[in-house]
């Protein structure tokens, strides 16, 4: 079975979805006629993370365009991009952007 064309088609509805919580493998997995592990390993084969850490990296390039607009806090971002806490994002910002979110 070729998965390159569900595993895109992944990628894109966790890029288009950026801006909210991320679907779940359930879903992710269901709107691309796969299967959940099939997903899982074909995603990170295909993109070299698993589905959550490729929407979380999407969502860290994207919250740092809104940070740099000073539109919202650091808090509400989180929340709104569905982070459990502020520390788990600045973790996941720090990890892939090598700097805090928000430097004085």
């Amino acid at each position: 079975m070729d998965v390159e064309k569900p595993i895109l088609k992944a990628a894109l509805i966790l890029e288009r979805n950026v801006g909210g919580k991320f679907p779940g493998l359930e879903t992710l997995a269901k709107h691309c006629n796969i299967s959940i592990s099939t997903l899982k390993r074909s995603f990170k084969a295909m993109h070299g993370v698993t589905p959550l850490q490729y929407f979380r990296t999407q969502q860290v390039v994207f919250i740092k365009g809104i940070l740099n607009g000073r539109e919202k806090t650091l808090k509400e971002l989180t929340a709104t991009f569905g982070f459990t806490r502020s520390s788990t994002f600045t973790t996941w910002y720090k990890k892939l952007m090598g700097e805090l979110p928000i430097k004085n």
